[in-house]
């Protein structure tokens, strides 16, 4: 939530960002009134619930289930957008994942607007609010990552059990040269080829 009243003519770009670092001039500011800074930060960060119960308050809308029944199915259908804007630009390697960070806006008639997506998100908790929401978030960001990892293992195993006998009847252990890289091999030059692989013979 902007930490200052946010004025849909304002020149000042900084009112219609939430950027923390942008409104430390408004903390430094309240703090020479006498205000606590860290009260402020705390009134800044609001969950979707928060933000729910405000908007039925004040009678903005009149859905009590308004997070669930427009703001996340809207979410969810710009996340979409986003992945097919961008599938050509996601790392192509099942053993790696991508953190992205995405900022969205909502106007006064409360359409959901994308502000801009960072491929290095800042994840450092300015509140204890915040700081719950993100220890939440990487939990179960990893969850899912564990759970692919364990699905794709699965799948290995089940197929090797179901393919067994003709995994078995192949030569896989006959006597054959190979090359093996490994980070040591220059200083062994006696079984080193010219591409720094070290040759080793079974």
């Amino acid at each position: 939530i902007n930490a200052e009243y946010m004025g849909a003519k304002s020149k000042d770009i900084s009112t219609h960002l939430t950027n923390t670092h942008l409104s430390n001039k408004l903390f430094k500011k309240a703090e020479k009134e006498g205000k606590n800074s860290d009260e402020l930060k705390d009134m800044q960060f609001w969950t979707f619930e928060e933000l729910q119960e405000y908007l039925y308050a004040e009678k903005i809308v009149t859905d009590k289930n308004w997070l669930n029944n427009y703001l996340r199915p809207q979410f969810k259908q710009a996340f979409a957008h986003l992945a097919r804007m961008g599938r050509y630009s996601f790392w192509k390697d099942i053993r790696v994942y991508q953190l992205l960070g995405v900022d969205f806006i909502l106007d006064t008639d409360l359409n959901l607007w994308l502000l801009e997506v960072n491929n290095v998100p800042r994840i450092q908790p300015s509140t204890e609010g915040k700081e719950k929401m993100l220890e939440e978030m990487m939990t179960n960001h990893f969850e899912i990552q564990f759970e692919l990892m364990r699905g794709r293992t699965k799948r290995v195993l089940e197929y090797l059990e179901s393919h067994v006998d003709k995994i078995e009847s192949l030569d896989l252990f006959a006597a054959k040269d190979c090359l093996l890289y490994t980070s040591d091999a220059a200083d062994d030059l006696l079984c080193v080829d010219l591409g720094g692989r070290r040759i080793i013979k079974k």
